[in-house]
């Protein structure tokens, strides 16, 4: 399937009726399959060859986050969420300077190489999620692509793009009877009970009708779309779309015109400017805030910023320290260590960002009392070299650091002699 774009989004979930919640996996699988069909398909390019710009819609920016969180999860649901992470970093800014005509052949060029790596996050999900969710998860991808080709068929404007009717016909065909399917096995392996009812009902009789003999006409393709969005509706979510061959021309028109484009500010002001904001959450210990900030803001910073940029791992630091004020220790100490890493491949075991994340994490992991082998692999890989150097071959940054390594040696031997520095 190709050139997609939607723009459904969460009001926030509510909670049906009956007080039951969705079945868990079902909303995951939309997400994912939603994030591929915007960045791998048309929904970006579009985007980008308008007056949007790079910028991510507020509706993916939330749905990334819902996906991290379920992820999160998860018991392997860090290498998930890095996957997910590396994907998105891919993803390029194209040149505010650019002509609407370059944006658009170098965003279709872009398509071509992102669409691989959201694939392969989607199927990767699936082969990682326990078997009692599996099915639910798949039940929601095929659902997403079922609904979006319902909603290129519903539409008059579909017939202005020649290949748009034959090719989500065929789709079409796929895409419902995996639904079908899923949607079979996800029953047989869910109690009926525990499904909401009106939920129930709505894949029911949207099953129904997409295991109808076929008919195409527009009015038969509104009938099978009602009932789709009857099934988002009942899952707490809304959907805003306009037809894709109408987006498409519109592209590719203004894709042809000459008209300026307004100025942009850097990106980098950007970025730092919303992690001050962050930085400031974190210091007040509104933790919550701001993790959900940070978790956002890293996703921009990797997009506009680039990965070998040194903003995205600060941001992955501060990251860090509010799951660490939330309680969340593991995830706290695996994205900490992660940044060093990444620091360490980037930039160079002795470059003083490498340092200084090393030093936070070092000092995250005393004061959550982690084990004293892990802490004294993290000091003799990253830190010991920094305390054998002499004062005069340090810069001021690195001298701050040994001082701060040092505080959190003698921390760490107070409470059971777990870092000893040598000179």
């Amino acid at each position: 399937m190709s050139d997609a774009p939607k723009d459904r989004d969460l009001v926030p979930p509510k909670t049906p009726a009956d007080d039951l919640p969705l079945p868990a996996g079902l909303l995951l699988g939309v997400d994912a399959e939603e994030l591929y069909l915007y960045f791998a398909e048309s929904g970006w390019t579009v985007g980008v060859t308008t007056s949007r710009g790079n910028e991510v819609p507020a509706g993916y920016a939330h749905k990334i986050d819902r996906i991290r969180t379920d992820l999160w999860s998860l018991s392997e649901g860090s290498a998930l969420v890095r996957q997910l992470d590396e994907a998105l970093a891919q993803v390029p800014a194209i040149p505010s300077t650019s002509t609407r005509e370059e944006k658009f052949q170098e965003a279709r060029e872009a398509q071509e190489h992102l669409r691989p790596l959201f694939a392969d996050f989607v199927t990767e999900v699936a082969l990682r999620l326990p078997p009692e969710i599996l099915p639910w998860y798949e039940v929601g991808v095929f659902l997403a692509q079922v609904h979006v080709c319902l909603d290129v068929l519903a539409s008059p404007d579909a017939g202005t793009v020649e290949w748009i009717n034959e090719e989500y016909v065929q789709e079409l065909h796929r895409v419902a009877s995996r639904f079908v399917i899923s949607l079979h096995e996800a029953w047989d392996s869910t109690s009926s009970s525990s499904i909401p009812p009106v939920l129930d009902r709505s894949l029911r009789t949207l099953a129904q009708r997409l295991e109808e003999p076929h008919e195409n006409s527009l009015d038969a393709y509104r009938v099978k779309l009602m009932c789709s969005n009857d099934v988002f509706t009942e899952m707490g979510m809304t959907h805003s779309s306009s037809n894709l061959a109408f987006l498409y021309s519109v592209a590719r028109r203004k894709a042809e015109t000459t008209e300026p484009e307004a100025e942009t500010r850097d990106p980098q002001t950007e970025v730092q400017q919303r992690w001050d904001e962050c930085h400031e959450l974190l210091l007040a210990k509104e933790y919550e805030a701001a993790e959900h900030g940070l978790h956002a803001l890293l996703v921009t910073a990797r997009r506009s910023l680039g990965p070998r940029h040194h903003l995205p791992l600060m941001i992955q630091a501060d990251l860090s320290m509010a799951l660490m004020g939330l309680g969340r220790v593991p995830l706290c100490i695996d994205l900490a260590l992660d940044a060093v890493d990444d620091a360490a491949r980037l930039f160079g075991d002795r470059h003083p960002l490498t340092a200084t994340l090393a030093q936070g994490a070092l000092w995250k992991m005393v004061i959550t009392d982690r084990p004293t082998r892990e802490i004294d692999e993290l000091f003799q890989a990253r830190l010991k070299w920094l305390l054998n150097t002499d004062d005069a071959e340090l810069s001021e940054d690195l001298r701050l650091v040994r001082h701060g390594v040092l505080m959190a040696a003698q921390d760490a031997n107070n409470r059971r002699g777990a870092v000893r520095p040598e000179h």
